[in-house]
């Protein structure tokens, strides 16, 4: 089945990454963009705290809405309205969000004054090694599953390299964000399967798939589904050798997936794979088996 991406180069959305990256405690690739920024992300981050603002759904909202919304008046109102909701609170956090994030963007784009030029370069090859093989991958894992597991559209954020090579999936926005590298910086995993791997858990939070899933446990469990998966159907369209524990665990390191040891979780999802492929039962029964293990 087809899938239409809207491909969508952000500078906004690049600074936001680049700071959740730095606040999660993680090394970016470029020391002077990063010490360019250092003091408006520490004030931003000063201001999450001291607002007492809920710090992992405000990045999970933040980094998605960035990119479509220019206003950063605008950007900050809705940002608060989905984590705090709205009222004298958010009014007051508003203004103070707002004129932090503009530091932080100032700040960023003088450390990167041609970043929009190379942001479109860069997009390139992503861009047509996806064409090439991405809508095979993705029909492969509909054989494989359920024909609605894959979303019949989605936005694609693509964003400056923080730490050479990364992706977020946001399910409740039915996009997602990669970094744009120039290569791929782990030849066992070509970037384009990390994209294929973040398109796949889009529609995962359809209640058909996951309504026994507790909300807060299934992006883990997502991700960790379609590792497999992703991994099986980028061997068929050949981006990938053959699958097994150590690819897997590879893979569960490389995206970032937060559990360890990755090589004994690997192990895990290897055996729930070879399980559901000789049943095949219902794919939100897997899933919730899947749950348990885990």
């Amino acid at each position: 089945m087809a899938i239409e991406l809207r491909w969508v180069a952000s500078s906004s959305a690049s600074c936001f990454h680049l700071a959740a990256e730095i606040c999660a405690g993680r090394d970016p690739v470029e020391s002077r963009v990063a010490q360019a920024v250092a003091e408006p992300i520490v004030a931003l981050a000063r201001e999450i705290d001291t607002g007492q603002l809920p710090v992992e759904p405000f990045w999970q909202h933040l980094l998605p809405l960035s990119a479509g919304i220019e206003n950063n008046t605008q950007l900050a109102e809705l940002v608060l309205q989905k984590t705090i909701g709205s009222g004298i609170r958010a009014e007051t956090l508003t203004p103070l969000l707002a004129g932090r994030f503009s530091d932080l963007e100032i700040a960023y784009r003088r450390a990167l004054p041609n970043l929009a030029d190379e942001l479109a370069l860069r997009a390139g090859p992503l861009r047509s090694h996806w064409e090439a093989r991405g809508p095979g991958l993705l029909a492969a894992i509909a054989r494989m599953t359920d024909d609605r597991l894959v979303v019949e559209r989605a936005d694609v954020n693509l964003v400056q390299p923080a730490v050479g090579g990364g992706g977020v999936t946001h399910l409740p926005y039915n996009s997602v964000t990669i970094e744009a590298v120039a290569a791929n910086p782990n030849e066992q995993l070509p970037e384009p399967v990390r994209l294929g791997w973040l398109l796949s858990q889009l529609n995962l939070d359809l209640p058909v798939f996951s309504e026994t899933i507790p909300r807060d446990r299934l992006p883990l469990v997502a991700g960790l589904a379609m590792v497999p998966l992703v991994l099986t159907a980028a061997e068929q369209v050949g981006w990938v050798g053959a699958v097994d524990a150590a690819l897997i665990a590879t893979a569960i390191d490389w995206w970032r997936l937060p559990v360890t040891p990755a090589a004994e979780t690997a192990e895990v999802i290897e055996r729930w794979f070879n399980g559901y492929g000789a049943s095949k039962p219902d794919f939100g029964v897997a899933l919730t088996a899947l749950d348990r293990l885990v």
